[in-house]
């Protein structure tokens, strides 16, 4: 109980790509994990404990341009393997990067393209790390947007093959033999229905997990404003 009370905060602890400091450590400053130093029994009892009620979150949002693939790496492979599989909840972000299609001066805007394929490859990579090693999960929350969430940003998904892919990754997730549900988070992404659709319906490439829905949870003022954050439940 004692460990609990010091060790257990509502603060997310991030996994970033300059997460250079002790591991078992979190990055917010009401965490007192002193208390993991003071031997190695105790340091032994508490750290399982704090791992397993806290909520992780791979990245730093949408701010960052590069895959979070790499952080997560970094991660599993400085914390030992017994309290990555005790982590009982996570939060990442499936970054859309957009691009330019083209510029001409005097015409506004320019259209923007989605399909970084780097970025889809980095979400599978992610799923597949957690997968294998995030055995404990019970709560899942991934959260859709563009890089750097601008309104025009966020206009577009694609709708072929990055759909499918991101689907057959959410599958793989599906596998994780403690969890039953995922909070699927839409920030205005365009076409965002058509991945639920897939998730529902399956179809050819995705992984066999057996049926599930999806529902809608949540609406919520997002960044900037005007945006809204859509939490859809997807359980099987």
């Amino acid at each position: 109980m004692i460990y609990y009370l010091l060790l257990a905060k509502d603060d997310k602890v991030s996994i970033e790509s300059d997460f250079v400091r002790n591991p078992h450590l979190p990055s917010v400053t009401n965490h007192i994990t002193s208390i993991v130093r003071v031997n190695k029994q105790i340091s032994d009892e508490a750290l399982p404990i704090l791992y397993s009620s806290q909520v992780f979150r791979i990245g730093n949002g949408f701010r960052s341009r590069h895959p979070d693939d790499d952080a997560l790496k970094m991660f599993i492979k400085t914390v030992r393997p017994h309290l990555i599989a005790s982590i009982t909840s996570l939060d990442f972000n499936a970054s859309l990067d957009m691009g330019l299609a083209w510029f001409l001066p005097g015409f506004g805007l320019p259209p923007l393209f989605s399909g970084n394929l780097a970025y889809a490859s980095s979400f599978r990579s992610m799923c597949q790390q957690i997968l294998k090693n995030m055995t404990g999960l019970k709560s899942v929350t991934i959260s859709f947007g563009a890089w750097g969430r601008s309104i025009n940003a966020l206009r577009m998904f694609s709708r072929t093959a990055t759909v499918s892919g991101f689907a057959a990754s959410i599958r793989l997730l599906m596998k994780l033999p403690r969890l039953n549900q995922i909070e699927l988070v839409d920030c205005n992404i365009l076409g965002f229905q058509l991945l639920l659709d897939k998730l529902v319906s399956g179809g050819p490439g995705l992984p066999g997990t057996g049926s599930c829905t999806v529902v809608p949870i949540s609406v919520s003022d997002g960044h900037p404003g005007g945006l809204l954050m859509t939490t859809y439940l997807l359980s099987w």
